[in-house]
């Protein structure tokens, strides 16, 4: 069977595209958070997928905390001369010295790493020290540059005294300064996942999925109405073609890195993932010729069990079979088990169990 034309937009997502949770019914639902993460490697698609969210969430306004683009905001913010020097170089390489394009994109990366990896303080030196900009245009605060990026991005900005309530937990739960244990980008994303919540607002966290950190996730998205969404390519072939050839893209990560977060987030930390029991809703979208929902699993306790119920789309060539063969091998699920449309995978034991309806 193929997929009809009108279904390759379904999502079923009802646990938040209810309409009643902006009507009288549901009055306590209102300006509560929403938090979905957005999962994949380099090249799979986030930047759709994205659109695709806010699509089928049915909002306007959706807070996008994205590393690669809070990291670029670091570098025009406190390297914008060797940021220009890049662009221009880039420009050329692609143009007239394709044969390079290697060698610059790691000489690119190493200097994105550089300014991701470094806390406030080591920034603000740095920038002195090669000078790029005055001291008096330097943030005097990570307060100030979160705000800065918060305001400049989205048009918010963060309560003095709710920065002061978070520090205040910090300090009291890690004993430490949080400016002074975190480089600003870890720090944007342990601030706006509680900011987000505590203003009532809907949210995306954009990771790779290369490692799982059950505890940072749970940070982020638990006590709220939350999804997991993962745009699938199958082809890492293609994938690293895709990210290679992103020109605009600053810093593009290499063809190794690639390959590792395409193994791990499509594999294992998947299901740690699912395992954690965490998300209300995951949802795995396929990304290739066609965008369609591959699958939907939705947890679900009938008392006895925990678990998910898993949904799969048919596929309507070739192609997307193999797409949808592809993710069955990567979460684990038996082979004899491929033709079922529902499964259901307790996370207890650990195990799929046919569903068919």
């Amino acid at each position: 069977m193929s997929i009809r034309e009108k279904d390759f937009a379904y999502v079923p997502i009802h646990k938040f595209k209810d309409s009643r949770i902006y009507s009288d019914e549901r009055e306590e639902e209102k300006g509560k958070s929403l938090g979905v993460c957005l999962w994949g490697p380099p090249g799979c698609g986030k930047s759709s997928g994205f659109a695709h969210v806010k699509n089928i969430l049915e909002v306007e306004e959706i807070i996008l905390f994205n590393s690669d683009d809070f990291t670029e905001f670091l570098v025009t913010t406190f390297f914008m001369k060797t940021y220009l020097q890049l662009c221009k170089e880039k420009h050329s390489v692609y143009k007239e010295a394709p044969q390079l394009i290697a060698t610059f994109a790691e000489k690119e990366l190493s200097f994105k790493n550089s300014v991701r990896e470094s806390k406030f303080d080591a920034l603000c030196m740095m920038a002195r020290h090669y000078g790029e900009i005055s001291g008096d245009m330097i943030p005097q605060s990570l307060y100030l540059l979160l705000n800065n990026y918060m305001a400049s991005k989205f048009g918010e900005f963060i309560d003095e005294k709710q920065w002061d309530e978070f520090n205040a937990f910090w300090l009291s739960t890690k004993h430490i300064r949080f400016e002074d244990f975190l480089n600003p980008g870890a720090a944007l994303y342990e601030f706006g996942p509680w900011w987000a919540k505590k203003n009532g607002k809907f949210f995306v966290v954009e990771t790779t999925g290369r490692t799982w950190n059950e505890k940072f996730h749970k940070w982020a998205f638990g006590g709220i109405r939350n999804l997991l969404y993962i745009p699938f390519v199958h082809d890492l072939a293609a994938l690293c073609k895709r990210v290679e050839a992103r020109q605009s893209q600053f810093g593009n990560p290499s063809p190794d890195f690639v390959k590792d977060v395409f193994n791990v987030a499509y594999g294992q930390n998947l299901i740690s993932a699912i395992d954690s029991k965490l998300y209300d809703q995951i949802i795995v979208q396929g990304n290739s010729n066609v965008n369609y929902i591959m699958m939907s699993l939705e947890k679900f306790n009938t008392g006895d069990t925990n678990g998910y119920v898993l949904v799969k789309e048919f596929a309507s060539d070739i192609k997307e079979a193999i797409y949808i063969q592809a993710l069955l091998h990567a979460m684990y699920i038996p082979p004899h088990m491929h033709h079922a449309n529902t499964l259901m995978y307790d996370v207890d034991s650990k195990a799929w169990k046919s569903h068919d309806l």
